[in-house]
Protein backbone atom coordinates (compact mmCIF):
# COMPACT_ATOMS: atom_id res chain seq x y z
CA UNK A 1 0.00 0.00 0.00
CA UNK A 2 1.32 3.49 -0.71
CA UNK A 3 -0.07 5.23 2.13
CA UNK A 4 -1.28 4.10 5.49
CA UNK A 5 -4.34 5.28 5.42
CA UNK A 6 -5.25 2.91 2.48
CA UNK A 7 -3.89 0.34 4.23
CA UNK A 8 -6.01 0.71 7.05
CA UNK A 9 -9.34 1.25 4.58
CA UNK A 10 -8.96 -1.91 3.59
CA UNK A 11 -7.35 -3.82 6.35
CA UNK A 12 -10.70 -5.30 7.68
CA UNK A 13 -10.82 -7.32 4.06
CA UNK A 14 -6.84 -8.97 3.92
CA UNK A 15 -6.74 -12.39 5.27
CA UNK A 16 -4.39 -13.24 7.83
CA UNK A 17 -0.86 -12.26 7.55
CA UNK A 18 2.36 -10.07 8.81
CA UNK A 19 2.43 -6.08 8.50
CA UNK A 20 5.61 -4.46 8.01
CA UNK A 21 5.60 -1.04 9.32
CA UNK A 22 8.12 2.02 9.40
CA UNK A 23 7.29 4.35 12.17
CA UNK A 24 7.99 7.42 9.38
CA UNK A 25 5.49 6.77 6.64
CA UNK A 26 4.07 9.44 4.52
CA UNK A 27 0.69 10.01 5.71
CA UNK A 28 -0.14 8.10 8.65
CA UNK A 29 2.65 7.05 11.00
CA UNK A 30 3.54 3.29 11.26
CA UNK A 31 2.24 4.27 14.69
CA UNK A 32 -0.99 5.50 14.35
CA UNK A 33 -1.73 2.73 11.94
CA UNK A 34 -0.69 0.01 14.04
CA UNK A 35 -3.38 1.76 16.91
CA UNK A 36 -5.96 2.05 14.20
CA UNK A 37 -5.25 -1.60 13.75
CA UNK A 38 -6.75 -2.73 17.34
CA UNK A 39 -9.34 -4.84 16.07
CA UNK A 40 -7.75 -6.50 13.68
CA UNK A 41 -4.47 -7.34 15.75
CA UNK A 42 -5.31 -10.89 16.04
CA UNK A 43 -4.82 -11.57 12.57
CA UNK A 44 -2.22 -9.26 11.42
CA UNK A 45 1.14 -9.53 12.97
CA UNK A 46 2.77 -6.27 12.96
CA UNK A 47 6.54 -5.87 12.94
CA UNK A 48 7.45 -1.92 12.89
CA UNK A 49 10.74 -1.21 11.69
CA UNK A 50 12.44 2.10 11.83
CA UNK A 51 16.14 3.69 11.55
CA UNK A 52 14.90 6.12 14.19
CA UNK A 53 14.16 3.99 17.35
CA UNK A 54 13.88 5.00 21.15
CA UNK A 55 12.64 3.19 23.95
CA UNK A 56 9.39 4.88 24.24
CA UNK A 57 8.08 4.08 20.65
CA UNK A 58 9.34 0.89 21.08
CA UNK A 59 7.26 0.05 24.28
CA UNK A 60 4.33 2.31 22.77
CA UNK A 61 4.38 0.04 19.63
CA UNK A 62 5.29 -2.73 21.70
CA UNK A 63 1.62 -1.92 23.91
CA UNK A 64 0.08 -1.15 20.31
CA UNK A 65 0.07 -5.09 19.47
CA UNK A 66 3.16 -5.09 17.72
CA UNK A 67 4.62 -8.73 17.64
CA UNK A 68 8.29 -7.14 17.11
CA UNK A 69 10.68 -3.99 16.79
CA UNK A 70 13.60 -3.91 14.75
CA UNK A 71 16.02 -1.32 14.50
CA UNK A 72 17.21 -0.10 10.88
CA UNK A 73 20.05 -0.92 9.54
CA UNK A 74 18.90 -4.42 9.77
CA UNK A 75 20.27 -7.61 7.95
CA UNK A 76 18.11 -8.81 5.50
CA UNK A 77 18.23 -12.28 6.92
CA UNK A 78 16.98 -11.47 10.25
CA UNK A 79 14.15 -9.90 8.33
CA UNK A 80 12.91 -12.86 6.82
CA UNK A 81 13.36 -15.00 9.98
CA UNK A 82 11.21 -12.86 11.86
CA UNK A 83 8.70 -12.38 9.74
CA UNK A 84 8.76 -16.41 9.28
CA UNK A 85 8.63 -16.95 12.63
CA UNK A 86 5.52 -14.27 13.61
CA UNK A 87 3.52 -15.37 10.36
CA UNK A 88 3.74 -19.40 12.28
CA UNK A 89 3.02 -18.04 15.54
CA UNK A 90 0.02 -16.06 14.12
CA UNK A 91 -1.17 -19.31 12.46
CA UNK A 92 -0.47 -21.31 15.93
CA UNK A 93 -2.62 -19.37 17.22
CA UNK A 94 -5.38 -19.49 15.00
Amino acid sequence: FAHGTNFVACSSELDMGVVLLDLRMPGMSGLEVLERLEAQIDRLAVIVITAHGEIEMAVRAMKAGARNFIQKPFDGDHLIDTIEREFDALLASA
